[in-house]
């Protein structure tokens, strides 16, 4: 990108693109697309012009949750009634908060145990009614769908659910968000979000399938720079030996845990898979 030379896209197989040539290792590489010829090369560096004396702070917003209304639960699923929950969220904090807030602006940065002290907010949710999977989709029920549709994520690294010899009844892992998502629209669902997911938990209406795996939930948010999702459950994998290590073990209901979602499958976790939800009409 600071050399300013036109790039020539490749074709590289399996609906991918090689642009430019060989990157040293630890190199980071950028391109830019322009919508006309340029002779201006671009320079390495911060431009003093388009520098704030103060980082635009935006908030992190959910984004929108597909419908997929039904008249009755399907079968699987088990149905909550609507209504408003004051929900205790309980978390770690970390540098980037939860919801894309920054906990620590004045200082870089606090340490341990202060970063990675338990912390607790109360959200206000009001919910339709749902119906929850009890269990998770397993290894058996997205190889149907693998073999229905030919799904084969554009990314395919560590995609991996099944071929190291995983029960058929096992929760299927190795699984991003937009696989999920895929699955869930093939099969006329959605994921829960995790209000949804945390109300049912508590109700005691969620099994866990073994071994216990982290839970994508529908609940993706943005702030325009990053994407995180919400995962829920706990896992049976515990990473020991410092406080850095993400959160495992079993945990309750009210715990959450935010996940940078990154590409080249780095999401894909044999600690997380998915269960659906569904909406249900309004009763009068």
């Amino acid at each position: 990108m600071v050399t300013g030379v036109t790039l020539t896209p490749q074709p590289a197989g399996e609906g991918r693109v090689s642009i430019g040539g060989a990157l040293p290792p630890g190199g980071i590489a950028a391109v830019l697309a322009t919508t006309a010829p340029s002779d201006t090369a671009l320079t390495a560096g911060p431009d003093p012009a388009r520098q704030r004396s103060d980082f635009p702070a935006r908030a992190a917003v959910r984004l929108p949750v597909p419908i997929a209304l039904h008249p009755s639960p399907p079968a699987g699923m088990l149905a909550m009634p609507g209504g408003r929950h004051e929900l205790v969220v309980r978390y770690r904090m970390r540098e980037t908060g939860l919801y894309g807030e920054a906990p620590y602006v004045d200082e870089w940065k606090p340490l341990p145990p202060r970063l990675h002290q338990p912390a607790t907010l109360v959200r206000d949710v009001t919910l339709g009614r749902f119906a929850i999977g009890e269990r998770e989709i397993s290894v058996a029920e997205f190889a149907a769908f693998r073999a229905a549709r030919g799904y084969r994520p554009v990314r395919a690294e560590r995609f991996d659910m099944g071929s190291a010899g995983d029960p058929a009844d096992a929760p299927v892992t190795h699984v991003e968000l937009a696989d999920a998502q895929a699955y869930a629209a093939w099969a006329g669902l959605r994921l829960p979000t995790e209000d949804e997911w945390q109300v049912a938990a508590a109700a005691g209406l969620l099994t866990r399938r073994a071994p216990l795996v982290w839970n994508w939930t529908q609940s993706e948010h943005t702030d325009g720079r990053t994407r995180f999702a919400i995962l829920k459950g706990g896992a049976a994998f515990r990473a020991a030996g410092s406080d850095w290590y993400f959160d495992g073990g079993p945990q309750p209901p009210e715990f959450s845990v935010k996940l940078l979602l990154m590409g080249a499958g780095l999401t894909r976790s044999s600690s997380i898979g998915f269960r659906c939800a569904v909406d249900l009409p309004d009763v009068h």
